[in-house]
């Protein structure tokens, strides 16, 4: 029958029967029986895909109370379909049904019809995978999963392992759920509790129900659908093969009888065998001590002849008051000079920027400085970061205490007898190793005007929330604020309106060249500026080192260095940073500053320049030396700048511009090695250390690998080197250059 006949059907008042599928041009219906079913379901719906939730406009009332969601499909629909997807408790009543190609739906103007909303003659032309996801949330809301759009349910074998995995998936698949990235929202509703897939940060990807696992999203590494817990394992852990899962299972004492399990840990997949070799080796499953010996040994193979490459020494003498300081940790720390100088520069720079203001050629700026240091675990990061920032640690303990008696004690005094309101006093707190943005505009708020974040595992900050791909911009963007003037300013419906002036915070986040690589190289925080405000240092890495204590307070150098930080501590804070003297350059300094300023804007703006790469950072480069410059003379007692403090100032300026340039002007070999490393880890942590080539793709981590090219890069670098072998189809990771 024509559109156009259906539509006089309806102006005439005729009752219609519709049959679905291929007669009726790929008419679909959801027929919810049970009507209490109805708006959960398009409220999970919009969680799951708002713009199919908008699309399905076309709803009709059943007499019965119950609801038709109708809609056509793109493509035809082979089979018979009139799927009944769940059944009430006594299971005579079907709660939602599926009728398409064989089934049938009456519809408005049949008496006792009503039309929600929408047009049955405009019906929205949805995809087969949005078809796919409706069928798949349909069963989400019933008691058991059943075969939908003519796909089968992926089932457990009949294989014990699989039925006591499946019989244990409260113990079982929450954690390996997590462990490969999912994440629980915290909601549930009628069709399960909602977890979000890898790489999202909010949202509902799937719904874990009695077991069962619906999966919606189709850039998960388990494909859309209804899963059992054993499924789920299989495709996370065996990349979609059952057999080998099954087996896995067993081995690791699944489907064993009583007495005869091995010991069964929270990834069953990584139960424990026997030794042998390490490369290749069926079962084997490394420990995670293993892993980190082994990477860092990849790391030096895959780095070999580039790291080291037209490295410049760390300046140590351009620290000028502080050098003593940072001599003392490189030689008897252990500690690499990169490390010690941005640890001890960091920390004075948040001691004086409360101070002080500086004098640059674009007006008057504070103190605070940004500084990133990249650095190998084990190469002494928490060392110097301890021994620069203990005098602030142990006066921010010390202050800590005292507060927390303070308002214990008004708290128990309660309200004064004139009835006014308790006053309680500001928060003491100077440094925080972790914090989002908000965290630190209350902390800015209620505490303290001059303040530092300071962590030797950076990753909490880089790879937490105020860095994901949602809110990365604004931490960005008001870091940025801070270091130019210290103004904060935010308007909230709830939360009224926050403007602070004047307040100081420095950085120092150490990291590890892993975690640091992808931030360094994401686009948008260089264009906004971002990383170019902060000073660079990344060293080598070290050799063996030798087993011998390191008492910093054995050292006048670092004894002197602390008695100084401790004159600063000791001085007052007002309610804000305004009014600061300003220390400036002298005219020789100047004149020094002016002509390292021009020679950044040749260098960054022409054709010839060598700093064209990193133009943000170079014509940022002369404002970092005068703060550098700034921050070492107010700490060493002096009231200008002089030329021997701006040549400081220059040259560690200058060093991290040549750190910036070589992060990427070698970008692209850098990050084929950063690949191969990815890959290896995971590589590593597979059982047996082994997987087939050509399932790889469906699930390497990180996702950014999932592509042929990236994992042929990845290969062909670990080839070189001698990190994996391939045999038929299997790569396997080579660990024994491990063993030597």
């Amino acid at each position: 029958m024509a559109l156009w006949e259906v539509a006089r059907l309806f102006r005439d008042g005729c009752g219609l029967a519709v049959i679905g599928g291929k007669v009726s041009g790929n008419l679909e219906c959801l027929d919810f029986d049970e009507p209490t079913l109805f708006q959960p379901f398009l409220e999970a719906l919009e969680q799951i895909d708002p713009d199919l939730a908008a699309k399905l406009t076309v709803k009709v009332g059943t007499p019965s109370g119950g609801y038709h969601l109708v809609y056509r499909c793109a493509k035809p629909v082979d089979g018979n379909l009139k799927l009944a997807v769940g059944r009430d408790q006594d299971g005579k009543r079907t709660l939602i049904e599926t009728r398409g190609e064989g089934g049938y739906f009456l519809t408005v103007p049949t008496a006792g019809y009503r039309a929600i909303s929408g047009e049955l003659t405009k019906c929205p032309v949805i995809t087969a995978e949005e078809r796919r996801l409706l069928h798949v949330l349909a069963q989400s809301f019933t008691e058991e999963p059943v075969e939908a759009a003519g796909q089968p349910v992926s089932a457990t074998p009949h294989g014990r392992p699989g039925d006591e995995y499946n019989a244990r998936w409260r113990d079982v698949l929450p954690a390996l759920l997590k462990r490969h990235g999912w994440k629980p929202t915290g909601r549930h509703g009628p069709g399960g509790a909602h977890w979000t897939r890898p790489g999202k940060e909010k949202g509902t990807s799937a719904t874990l129900k009695d077991g069962w696992f619906f999966v919606f999203s189709t850039n998960a590494s388990i494909p859309t659908g209804p899963h059992s817990a054993f499924s789920v394992y299989s495709y996370l852990e065996h990349g979609g093969d059952f057999q080998a899962a099954a087996k896995a299972l067993q081995e690791a004492g699944f489907g064993r009888r009583r007495g005869e399990r091995g010991e069964l840990g929270e990834n069953p997949s990584r139960a424990r065998n026997s030794g042998g070799r390490n490369t290749g080796e069926r079962g084997r499953i490394l420990g995670e001590n293993e892993v980190v010996v082994m990477l860092k040994q990849a790391r030096r193979l895959l780095f070999r002849g580039v790291t080291d490459q037209d490295r410049p020494p760390y300046p140590v003498e351009a620290l000028g008051p502080l050098a003593g300081a940072c001599k003392v940790l490189v030689t008897n720390g252990q500690v690499p000079a990169e490390i010690a100088g941005q640890c001890l520069l960091a920390t004075v720079a948040l001691l004086t920027q409360s101070v002080a203001n500086v004098e640059t050629l674009a007006g008057t700026k504070p103190l605070s400085l940004y500084c990133l240091t990249v650095a190998e675990s084990g190469e002494g990061k928490s060392t110097a970061e301890e021994a620069a920032l203990r005098p602030i640690t142990e006066q921010q303990r010390k202050d800590g205490r005292r507060y927390r008696a303070i308002l214990q004690e008004r708290r128990n005094n309660g309200r004064r007898q004139d009835d006014s309101p308790i006053v309680f006093p500001r928060e003491p707190y100077r440094v925080l190793k972790d914090g989002t943005v908000e965290g630190i505009r209350r902390g800015f708020k209620e505490g303290l005007p001059s303040q530092g974040v300071f962590t030797s595992e950076a990753a909490v900050m880089l790879a937490g929330y105020g860095m994901s791909e949602e809110q990365r911009g604004k931490t960005a963007g008001n870091f940025n604020s801070l270091w130019d003037g210290g103004e904060l300013s935010v308007a909230r419906g709830k939360d009224g309106r926050l403007q602070l002036y004047d307040r100081r915070l420095s950085i120092h986040w150490l990291v590890q060249p892993d975690i640091a690589h992808q931030a360094i190289h994401d686009p948008l925080l260089t264009t906004v500026g971002f990383w170019p405000r902060f000073l660079l240092a990344s060293p080598a890495p070290t050799g063996p080192l030798k087993a011998r204590p390191f008492k910093p307070e054995s050292f006048s150098a670092i004894r002197e260095f602390w008695s100084q930080c401790r004159e600063f501590l000791a001085r007052e804070l007002g309610e804000d940073c305004s009014g600061l003297p300003v220390i400036r350059p002298t005219e020789k300094a100047l004149a020094l500053a002016c002509r390292f300023y021009e020679k950044m804007q040749v260098q960054a703006k022409t054709e010839e320049g060598i700093l064209k790469l990193i133009k943000p950072f170079a014509v940022r480069a002369t404002e970092q030396a005068l703060r550098i410059a700034a921050v070492l003379s107010v700490f060493d007692g002096q009231r200008e700048i002089d030329e021997g403090a701006m040549r400081n100032g220059i040259t560690l300026a200058t060093y991290s511009l040549d750190s910036w340039l070589r992060v990427f002007d070698g970008k692209d070999d850098d990050e084929g090695r950063v690949w191969a490393l990815q890959l290896y880890e995971w590589l590593l942590r597979r059982p047996g250390l082994q997987y087939p080539k050509s399932a790889m793709l469906k699930l390497v981590t990180p996702k950014h690998l999932r592509s042929q090219s990236r994992r042929d890069t990845a290969l062909a670098v670990l080839g070189e080197v001698g990190l994996v072998e391939e045999n038929e189809g299997i790569v396997f990771a080579v660990t024994r250059e491990m063993e030597r």
